[in-house]
């Protein structure tokens, strides 16, 4: 509760990242105005600070520090503040309303704790005031969407491990998307994989990708279970959650906490009443209604949380497969859907990127799995971040991953390898004038 003595000393406050004074109330039967609210406090909640921040209605502040107390006609309940979160903002803000009189006029008190859960972002686009996944935060006394720099301060602030960069300033604009898009693979967030077939080769690493914590995976290729990618990653997967391997014939109970559900949509290799590996007609035909069926049961086990579906397809034959899954991910999760699409060609896949509003990427699968591993290896303290390479994506390139031993000091004799960061700090007992 606020009591006169601390409602003055907010009083005597100029705006900034953690005051804001509104002349009125909001009017929750406004639909524009309930997206105010919503921004303003998800603003504050996004904000880095240590301690809580406020709204303070029915006040009028003015540039040189003066005010009105105009006061507010009723105040609203607190329940209904609330409610205007659930389900338009994951995660939902820590906030709480205090009504207050003073010079026997009415006002009202929102306060934002400084709890640290999120970032606290929108579900879906609300007007024209917010929109799906954006981070916003307080840039002094104006609310503001949230630049690249500002999203690795504000991530560090919510415990976010922030990754590694790639070597180039104007660089990696690819693999930054991917990290703002994904919320740095953040684990109260739902991941689902989608898959085309992908050839084993000595530089991709594709143990990575068992790293992130997929709750389940559509996977195109039939032999994937004994020469693709889940033979790869299987094992680093199950290390933390239990796989099971579904044909369009199973019908599994969806456990979301501990289980893995890797569907196979053209069936497995083993079972061969389940493969289909024909034109996308015959195949449509034989698997894609029990397709569309699997997604509906997920959609409605990952209710309400938000899910992004990650797609690494680099195989332009089967790209209407790849279209009626986006097609039916839309239709059973609707705008709770983020769907990224990675690939080495984004001119292939462009026009199906529009059509279902993914989000496309041009990042090679050995760059992507490069990366994910330095993530998730750096923040689980099982490497350090050391010499790594540039590379098209801006996705980290750990050393290992592309020279052998031999190579490496051959390079180290011939170059001089200078630190990302060279040039950003001053040398140690130099002085400069």
């Amino acid at each position: 509760m606020i009591n006169e003595e601390q409602f003055e000393s907010l009083l005597a406050k100029m705006e900034g990242e953690a005051l804001d004074f509104k002349a009125d109330a909001y009017d929750l039967s406004n639909e524009e105005v309930k997206f105010s609210l919503i921004k303003d406090v998800i603003c504050m909640a996004n904000t880095p600070r240590g301690s809580s921040s406020f709204i303070v209605l029915g006040v009028k502040k003015y540039p040189d520090g003066t005010y009105d107390l105009r006061g507010i006609e009723k105040h609203v309940d607190e329940a209904d503040i609330q409610s205007q979160f659930t389900e338009r903002v994951y995660p939902i803000p820590d906030i709480t309303y205090y009504p207050i009189i003073y010079h026997d006029k009415q006002f009202g008190i929102i306060e934002v704790f400084p709890t640290r859960i999120g970032p606290c972002v929108p579900v879906r686009d609300y007007g024209n005031r917010l929109r799906q996944w954006q981070i916003y935060f307080r840039r002094g006394s104006k609310n503001d969407i949230a630049l690249p720099e500002d999203s690795t301060r504000i991530l560090s602030w919510f415990g976010k491990k922030v990754p590694p960069r790639g070597a180039y300033e104007n660089g990696g604009v690819s693999w930054d998307k991917l990290l703002l898009e994904t919320h740095n693979f953040d684990s109260a967030r739902y991941f689902i994989l989608i898959l085309s077939p992908y050839t084993k080769n000595r530089i991709t690493d594709l143990r990575a990708i068992g790293l992130i914590p997929w709750i389940a995976a559509f996977d195109f290729d039939p032999e994937s279970d004994t020469k693709g990618v889940l033979d790869s990653c299987k094992e680093v997967l199950e290390k933390y959650r239990s796989v099971h391997l579904i044909t369009t014939k199973d019908r599994p109970i969806i456990n979301l906490r501990t289980g893995t559900y890797w569907f196979f949509p053209r069936g497995i290799v083993g079972r061969e009443e389940t493969v289909e590996i024909g034109p996308w007609r015959t195949w449509q035909k034989a698997h894609g209604g029990a397709v569309t069926e699997q997604i509906k049961r997920l959609a409605a086990a990952c209710a309400p949380t938000p899910v992004t579906f990650l797609a690494l397809w680099h195989d332009a034959s089967l790209t209407r497969h790849l279209q009626s899954v986006l097609d039916a991910t839309l239709g059973a999760f609707g705008d709770a859907a983020n769907i990224i699409i990675l690939t080495d060609n984004l001119s292939e896949l462009q026009a199906i990127s529009d059509e279902s509003g993914a989000i496309p990427l041009e990042i090679p699968i050995h760059q992507f799995c490069s990366g994910i591993s330095s993530i998730f290896q750096i923040e689980n303290g099982l490497v350090e971040e050391g010499l790594s390479f540039p590379c098209s994506s801006g996705a980290p390139m750990p050393a290992a991953t592309v020279l052998s031993e031999k190579d490496k000091f051959w390079l180290e004799e011939e170059l001089d390898l200078v630190h990302i960061g060279s040039g950003l700090v001053p040398c140690i007992n130099h002085s400069f004038g």
